[in-house]
């Protein structure tokens, strides 16, 4: 073996085992972090967050380089003691397979209703209480309907949330080559995560939005700097994760036009951060001097 590739998921001690391994064998890790545990669990004191963030920082330091999906998850990395120029930031780009078999998910958007959606996990940390927290406060709105597609732990929660809501609906998760549709047809696509998670993950569907063209509303912490690259680039709008009257603002500020977006905006920050071609350059040329520095 001239190189191992090891990724966060599995977390933390799958990560720690292998690169203490391959540190033993002298082989070059490169350790990529799409989940930053146990920052993800939104809680940075007790013996359990303690005893994982330890055996992550020996992951991390055992690595021979670090790539990460975000600058926010570098930014926490760093302030674990890791030194900046072991880490390298390369985005995920989307789902790309275009040349898929028609769906159902057509049938889902009617021409007449401007669709807000949320697809992705029902997770714990997506934060489905903002969005059915605004839905609530927008049932006056007839044009205006709440999509959720997917599935996860938090669904059947969702669905006790959401009964008796005329405004929302739900869909199921679908194939991801359905997800690109999804994005394409709706009027605005949320992005919604509790406080504090923008730093320990990064949004998959970022991507997949800016492809599509369409606004994005970003419920994060106003700090991250994810919220930052939306506001800078005019791509999107951000809400405080514990405000939905903020959401349900931005929502009627993209619906009467009040914003507005332009498809140079989205498809620059594409190129720039998302294009696959090049995203997968920087990965072969730092495995290529990993291995010859080995």
């Amino acid at each position: 073996t001239d190189l191992i590739f090891v990724q966060s998921d599995p977390p933390v001690f799958y990560a720690y085992f292998v690169s203490k391994f391959a540190r033993k064998k002298n082989i070059p890790v490169s350790y990529i972090i799409q989940d930053l545990y146990p920052d993800i669990m939104g809680k940075d004191k007790g013996m359990i967050y303690r005893l994982l963030n330890h055996y992550q920082k020996k992951a991390l330091n055992q690595s021979s380089h670090i790539i990460t999906i975000s600058h926010d998850i570098k930014n926490q990395i760093i302030k674990k003691g890791i030194m900046d120029n072991k880490i390298d930031v390369i985005h995920n780009w989307p789902y790309e397979d275009m040349n898929h078999p028609s769906s159902d998910v057509s049938n889902l958007f009617d021409p007449k209703y401007f669709y807000v959606t949320y697809a992705g996990n029902i997770g714990y940390m997506q934060n489905m209480d903002i969005i059915v927290s605004c839905a609530k406060l927008m049932s006056e709105y007839q044009n205006i309907k709440f999509l959720f597609i997917g599935d996860g732990v938090r669904k059947m929660k969702l669905l006790e949330m959401i009964e008796g809501l005329d405004n929302v609906m739900y869909y199921p998760k679908v194939d991801v080559s359905s997800s690109y549709e999804i994005y394409e047809k709706s009027s605005v696509n949320l992005i919604t995560l509790n406080e504090k998670v923008i730093f320990a993950a990064s949004p998959s569907k970022t991507s997949s939005c800016l492809k599509a063209k369409k606004p994005m509303i970003a419920c994060v912490d106003d700090y991250s700097d994810y919220a930052k690259l939306i506001k800078d680039n005019n791509i999107g709008l951000v809400v405080n994760p514990r405000d939905p009257q903020g959401l349900k603002k931005a929502i009627l500020d993209i619906y009467d036009k009040n914003v507005s977006f332009s498809d140079e905006s989205y498809r620059k920050i594409y190129e720039m951060l998302y294009n696959k071609e090049k995203n997968v350059s920087k990965y072969i040329e730092i495995f290529h001097k990993l291995i010859e520095k080995s």
